[in-house]
């Protein structure tokens, strides 16, 4: 299609999410876990971090969430009389619930909150046996990192011929306008 000479950009108002600024902390988390039975080995831990709530203050965000660990151990029945070791694989779940906040410049409380990251930082967490096997201590850092958005109307130049321009571009009426859209 060629355009007229008369050719004129519409504009149309539309709400777009404006990212307003982004913060990040990071939580130590320890804790001592009962097992329910002595222990041979650790032999896995899963862990899920979720964000349970966010709150937006002006300059910060709270945040509740909670910390799933899901602790996969050897059960110790050793016999006196013989040199076997014996036990079932057992598991042991559990939700520690932590909360915290992250600094971010210019939120205010109308505006939008989304999580970008909640996660154990891999190289941060260790898991030991304590108290005769029987318990187990945990320590994981957590990071937490939370985009502020807020809702911001803009103009966007519309091509009247209700085609899509491949490069959004759209002429002045005295540009020619001898080229397709």
């Amino acid at each position: 299609m060629t355009c007229s000479k008369d050719y004129r950009c519409d504009y149309k108002c539309i709400k777009v999410p404006v990212v307003v600024g982004v913060g990040q902390t990071q939580c130590l988390l320890v804790n001592e876990i009962e097992l329910g039975a002595t222990a041979l080995d650790i032999l896995d831990v899963i862990t899920d971090v979720k964000i349970d709530s966010l709150h937006i203050c002006k300059g910060k965000v709270i945040f509740n969430a909670t910390l799933h660990k899901e602790i996969i151990f050897k059960e110790d029945e050793t016999h006196e009389n013989c040199n076997i070791t014996r036990g079932p694989v057992r598991h042991v779940s559990v939700d520690i619930p932590f909360d915290g906040f992250v600094l971010v410049d210019g939120a205010c409380p109308d505006d939008d909150a989304q999580v970008e990251v909640a996660e154990i930082d891999d190289d941060c967490e260790f898991t030991m046996l304590i108290d005769d096997n029987e318990k187990v201590q945990e320590k994981a850092i957590v990071t937490v990192c939370i985009k502020v958005t807020r809702e911001q109307q803009i103009s966007v130049k519309v091509d009247p011929c209700n085609n899509a321009c491949q490069d959004f571009f759209c002429p002045e009426p005295e540009d020619d306008c001898d080229n397709d859209c």
